[in-house]
């Protein structure tokens, strides 16, 4: 294309991605095409996932399939008003092969925050900053997803550049349903859905049951249940029923929920939280914890974990606040995630002389920056022995049983020693 860019946008992303990443890409894709931006797609090999073969995320798909974005071939050159890089966790390793694009301004969109609440690091988001920029030839600007993401970067000590407004995920609310108007059965069917991981899930057994409690007053509806899950309580209790993550279409799935509750791990940070969006936006009453309120507002509603069936209870009772509840909470969504929002965000950037006029660059205190200094310093050890964590794992998962029959030998044969 002569005379100008070749895209509006180029999103750079790896697309195989299972989860919200992808999801919020699609989205993404298809309220740009909506404000007339063109968009172009690059593929980056997550370290996660190397090279192995796996087909793109279908809602990615859809949209290139639509015509609605255009894939860029690895060695194709390419230029852009502004180049996106989705997840600073695909360049936790420069790509395999060089890219050749090129843009007037690029942003680096943290989906993911850079270290959990006890400080243990994701990823080291100064040398991701620095293949970025060897990679796409200049200067980045990092964008938060919301406000937790961005106070993760401050207890991590990251003085990157960022945006002064967090790259909130878009949800298109009319493809989720309507407001509830009344309860769905004849006792609250409350749920939830996310990945297996157990940092989803509350730290213990007694906790992961009072958030979705073993008791005939409600009926728990779980999308997103693995073996450790049900490992760790010890059985599915009887008021319960499961699916594994994707088993079923998910819009399905929340049409059925009355109340959406969603307690995590205490070291985890929810770097946005789509699931709980699309629950709002697909009319469920969302049941959160506190710290979920600088991002959702009146989106939902609050409540330490020991309370959290109460809230329910209380507003089972009352079909009136009930439907108020519903009603307001979708129309949230909407308000401040909705396609407009996203574009608007779009225009600011493309338009404004440069991002600086967006951006800042936070001043971090000396005994935070020495911290950083410092994990820097250990996170490959970090990472090594994470590594070792997952393989260890992952073997004791491949070979449970005959781990538990080794095990049990090893016991009978010690108690005929001792007998």
């Amino acid at each position: 294309m002569s005379g100008g860019p070749d895209f509006d946008l180029i999103f750079v992303a790896d697309l195989r991605f299972p989860g919200g990443t992808s999801t919020a890409i699609a989205h993404e894709i298809r309220a740009a095409h909506a404000a007339g931006y063109s968009v172009g797609l690059y593929q980056v090999n997550a370290p996660l996932f190397g090279s192995k073969p796996r087909p793109v995320h279908p809602h990615v798909q859809a949209e290139i399939t639509r015509g609605r974005a255009t894939e860029i071939p690895e060695r194709a050159t390419a230029e852009a008003r502004l180049l996106v890089v989705h997840n600073p966790y695909i360049l936790a390793r420069a790509p395999r092969v060089r890219p050749n694009l090129r843009a007037e301004r690029r942003v680096m969109v943290a989906h993911q925050p850079p270290a959990d609440r006890q400080g243990r690091w994701y990823y080291d988001a100064w040398r991701i900053d620095a293949i970025a920029r060897e990679a796409f030839g200049g200067a980045f600007v990092w964008a938060p997803i919301s406000p937790a993401c961005r106070d993760s970067f401050d207890r991590a000590g990251v003085d990157l550049p960022r945006l002064r407004e967090n790259w909130l995920n878009l949800i298109f609310v009319d493809d989720w349903g309507a407001a509830r108007l009344e309860l769905r059965g004849n006792r609250p069917r409350i749920g939830r859905h996310s990945r297996a991981e157990w940092q989803k899930w509350p730290d213990t057994r007694e906790q992961i049951l009072t958030a979705y409690p073993e008791t005939d007053a409600v009926d728990v509806r779980l999308l997103g249940v693995g073996d450790d899950l049900l490992g760790r309580i010890g059985r599915q209790p009887a008021n319960w029923t499961t699916w594994r993550f994707n088993e079923i279409g998910v819009a399905d799935f929340l049409s059925e929920l009355d109340f959406f509750v969603y307690y995590h791990h205490s070291s985890w940070v929810e770097a946005f939280g789509r699931t709980i969006a699309e629950a709002a936006a697909a009319g469920c009453v969302c049941v959160l914890p506190p710290h979920f309120r600088r991002t959702f507002g009146d989106a939902a509603v609050y409540a330490e974990l020991p309370h959290a069936q109460a809230v329910v209870a209380t507003l089972a009772s009352d079909p009136d606040a009930f439907r108020r509840q519903s009603a307001v909470g979708r129309a949230a969504i909407d308000r401040d995630f909705g396609p407009r929002v996203y574009q608007d965000r779009l225009a600011r950037i493309l338009e404004a002389p440069d991002l600086s006029c967006l951006s800042e660059t936070p001043v971090m205190p000396g005994p935070v920056r020495m911290r950083a200094a410092v994990l820097r310093h250990l996170f490959p050890i970090q990472q090594r022995l994470d590594l070792l964590r997952r393989r260890a794992r992952n073997f004791l998962g491949r070979h449970k049983r005959r781990v538990g029959r080794l095990v049990a030998l090893w016991a009978e044969k010690k108690a005929a020693r001792h007998s």
